[in-house]
């Protein structure tokens, strides 16, 4: 019985991972990295799953995914409106100059 809540214990610490991977990125000082990307946490889960090695990580991504889908449906009012901003800026960022 102790292993089981153990296991059910660590399994919900870690759920929604991708997730908060998303979400913290925003305060992440590596600016070519896209923060609160819309659904960014279940592209972390599937970036795991095909490039960990089995069993684990493949084993950690398809227990994280339902929850990070959760998670990413729920924070979709914030990473909507931030991924909007972040394609404004980098579009302008990367348009040509207008010579003066």
């Amino acid at each position: 019985m102790r292993n089981i809540l153990c296991s059910v214990i660590l399994i919900g610490g870690l759920a929604g991972c991708g997730t908060t991977s998303n979400v913290f990125s925003a305060f992440s000082e590596h600016p070519s990295h896209q923060p609160l990307r819309v659904y960014g946490g279940v592209c972390f889960d599937f970036g795991v799953f095909f490039v960990s090695s089995p069993p684990f990580g493949a084993l950690f991504a398809l227990i994280d995914f339902p929850f990070s889908l959760l998670g990413d449906t729920l924070t979709l009012p914030v990473t909507i409106p931030f991924t909007i901003d972040w394609d404004k800026r980098e579009s302008a960022e990367s348009s040509p100059k207008k010579p003066q």
